[in-house]
């Protein structure tokens, strides 16, 4: 069992190196905050600019009305995954609050290390028709709040 404040992470694993990871992190529990589409629009806000800062590569996102789903790849070593994904959160919560608006996310993030015999291209195509299998659009391209972005590969 890992310690209280500690994440189960693998052991083993850099978390700060250039792999590519599949996040996901939820809204606290599970409220649709991103149905509201100012609190959305914030979100993609947020994730494209840690990508135009250059923070990770970004392979797609899905911004769904309870959780996000980002496919990255780090640029840098001096920036852990748990960094990046802290980062978006607060960054989400701090705009939020300057429009009078209030978000709040469960703890931590899930995540799944992408091996090198496991195409990215596949895990895009996942995240990118989430919003069709939850039934909110009926093609990806009908649904603001994702896409495929960059590919790296």
């Amino acid at each position: 069992m890992a310690p209280y404040g500690t994440a189960y992470r693998l052991l083993g694993i850099d978390y700060t190196s250039q792999r590519t990871f599949f996040a996901t992190f939820c809204v606290s529990n599970r409220q649709r905050s991103f149905a509201d589409a100012r609190l959305a629009d914030i979100a993609k806000e947020v994730i494209l600019g840690y990508r135009r800062r250059e923070w990770y590569w970004l392979l797609a996102y899905s911004i769904m009305p309870d959780h996000i789903h980002m496919l990255v790849r780090l640029r840098e070593r001096r920036r852990s995954l748990s960094r990046v994904i802290a980062t978006i959160k607060a960054q989400i919560i701090r705009r939020a609050r300057t429009l009078g608006l209030s978000i709040a996310f469960q703890w931590g993030y899930h995540d799944w290390i992408l091996r090198s015999d496991q195409d990215p291209r596949a895990f895009a195509k996942y995240i990118a028709a989430n919003p069709v299998r939850a039934k909110l659009v009926l093609t990806p391209a009908d649904y603001p709040y994702c896409g495929i972005v960059d590919i790296w590969y």
